[in-house]
């Protein structure tokens, strides 16, 4: 597997939590006298390695052997304020945590916290990203969604195999409302555009993400309430690895990403992969159109 190598001369540069703010506020101090002292090793310190899950759009993905996506872009923002070096690669999700475990990669992008992956690593004070479900419409059909009863009798299509919590699970099961099952996003986006289902759910990074690809920002519309509260995935660090610095160097790495939180680089980057792109036509949504009536999707069942 190719890495991608920077240094603290060639670092790419990328174009409100009121938690990070504080946070920044507090670690700011800290972080000036650690940096001090991390920029005089940073240079000749062996560079960190850091995974990325290989297939996890739009926070991480590979392209063409390269990682991107917004966690990406978070990452070398960080590591840029802390003038160290490091190495990207990509690898299949398994793969990437026992990476971790064994000590043989320093850094993984990203993960939910569990008790079993603190016994082998550290996490982020702060999130990297959040992940919220949230119902997604036709643009133009306004919906209120006031909980689960407000889906009854609702035509809805969700990823296969998600679990979108206990009470949505069991009210789906008891056939409190139509439940179609899709294999991919764009197909969900498909469902909902030609009138099969009256929502699609999925996460809300994930369909604006994959909206704008497919030239479909303006054509759907996402219900501002979500389904569940947003869950926060963290970057970790292997406590297996050999580092010198390890804890003054996750020290600098939470206050810079306290200050990405609170001075807007956070909603910058987002924005980038998520906003429609005002010189996107809608070629790409023309294109889409035959496969409206052929597209096949997954019948009723259940994960």
């Amino acid at each position: 597997m190719d890495r991608l190598f920077f240094t603290p001369s060639n670092l790419p540069r990328s174009n409100s939590m009121i938690l990070a703010a504080v946070l920044y506020r507090r670690l700011l101090p800290l972080g000036f006298a650690l940096m001090t002292g991390l920029l005089s090793v940073g240079a000749q310190a062996d560079p960190i390695r850091i995974i990325a899950n290989q297939d996890f759009k739009p926070f991480t993905w590979c392209q063409d052997g390269k990682p991107k996506g917004i966690d990406i872009d978070i990452i070398q923002v960080l590591f840029e304020r802390a003038q160290r070096s490091y190495t990207l690669e990509c690898q299949p999700w398994k793969r990437a945590l026992n990476l971790i475990k064994t000590g043989r990669a320093e850094m993984l992008l990203s993960a939910y916290k569990t008790d079993e992956r603190q016994k082998f690593a550290y996490f982020s004070a702060l999130p990297i990203h959040l992940s919220s479900f949230h119902l997604f419409t036709n643009r133009g059909q306004h919906f209120n969604y006031t909980g689960i009863e407000s889906l009854r009798g609702r035509r809805i299509a969700i990823p296969a195999g998600y679990s979108l919590g206990p009470d949505f699970d069991a009210a789906r099961e008891a056939g409190a409302f139509q439940v179609t099952f899709n294999y991919n996003t764009e197909s969900g986006l498909l469902m909902l555009l030609n009138g099969r289902v009256e929502f699609y759910i999925d996460a809300k990074q994930v369909v604006n993400y994959t909206a704008k690809q497919l030239g479909l920002s303006e054509a759907i519309s996402m219900v501002q309430q979500p389904l569940n509260k947003p869950r926060p995935a963290f970057f970790m660090f292997s406590k297996a690895a050999s580092v010198a610095q390890k804890q003054s160097l996750l020290s600098v790495l939470d206050e810079s990403l306290a200050q990405v939180w609170a001075d807007g680089t956070m909603e910058r980057i987002v924005n980038t992969y998520t906003h429609p792109d005002p010189h996107q036509g809608s070629h790409l949504f023309n294109s889409l159109l035959p496969q409206l009536s052929h597209h096949t999707y997954a019948p009723l069942m259940f994960y």
